[in-house]
């Protein structure tokens, strides 16, 4: 029942569903440029390039490493520091965290949902509550203890790298970037909502739009701790148990589920496969200028 789902498939909305996925990691290059630009690397073009990156090598790498690699990639390319360029990182994710778990918040507001989310919001709650005492935390440190974000010597390389990432948490989320960064993340979270739904007309699944919504979101919990390189297994588990407590038959729900990572992961490695080399590439052209000066 599965394979006959996927088989039947309208080619043109899968379509679709490919290019739309795509612009996702446009926008959350987009929302990371904001942090990348205030910590001295403006590159828009750079930002996006190492989110596509990024996003690809996520699929073939456990426990989120396309991300570290994007960071360090843009901090190879830049002027700014590795230890800098992976704290605009940890802001930007910390961000798409947050208005993650506000949607889940706000979702049952519209939509009856079923129980893997109600049991969302109160870790929703917990972790929206422990990120703002974390920020009040940072924020009345930073205006009681100076950081020297430039490394003096005499505190070792090690030391040096924690000084500037510290320094990078406290001072990179200020009201004027975070407010467009969530308006970007509302952004991003939509695309890929809009992504499920295509792919759910495409094998004719009889879900609403509000429907894969929530399943979106429900999916999303399980990525909040990947267990498995593009969390797949995982993915379809939850997308198809999600389902049925919306009344959805089960088959189509996984053949559907089946697709949605198939067009998240194929088209998005062989970009990353594409833009990877040529991004390692200018970070030795710019170690080389470097050695020549």
């Amino acid at each position: 029942d599965v394979w006959e789902a996927a088989r039947r498939a309208s080619p043109r909305w899968l379509i679709a569903a490919a290019l739309v996925n795509l612009l996702t990691p446009a926008v959350r290059g987009t929302r990371w440029w904001l942090f990348l630009r205030a910590a001295g690397s403006p590159s828009l073009a750079l930002a996006i390039h190492a989110a596509y990156v990024g996003s690809g090598l996520n699929n073939v790498l456990p426990a989120s490493g396309g991300d570290a690699a994007r960071a360090l990639l843009v901090a190879r390319r830049s002027i700014i520091p590795a230890a800098t360029a992976l704290a605009t990182l940890a802001v930007d994710r910390v961000v798409e965290v947050a208005t993650y778990l506000a949607l889940i918040l706000a979702i049952p507001l519209f939509i009856v949902v079923p129980e893997v989310i109600s049991r969302g919001k109160t870790l929703a709650v917990v972790t929206l509550g422990a990120l703002g005492v974390a920020g009040v935390i940072a924020a009345r440190r930073a205006r009681h203890r100076a950081v020297d974000a430039h490394a003096p010597a005499s505190r070792g390389r090690l030391r040096a790298h924690l000084s500037r990432f510290i320094t990078g948490l406290v001072e990179l989320p200020s009201p004027r970037r975070v407010a467009p960064a969530v308006g970007l993340s509302l952004v991003a979270w939509g695309i890929q909502a809009v992504t499920y739904h295509l792919v759910a007309l495409a094998t004719g699944l009889p879900a609403s739009f509000a429907q894969s919504t929530v399943v979106m979101l429900a999916v999303n919990l399980s990525f909040l701790m990947p267990l498995t390189p593009g969390n797949v297994g995982v993915f379809q588990a939850v997308y198809a148990v999600t389902m049925a407590a919306l009344g959805v038959p089960s088959s189509a729900a996984v053949a559907t589920a089946l697709l949605i990572q198939a067009l998240q992961i194929l088209p998005m490695t062989a970009v990353a496969a594409v833009l990877a080399p040529d991004l390692a590439g200018g970070g030795r052209r710019r170690k080389a200028t470097a050695d020549g000066r």
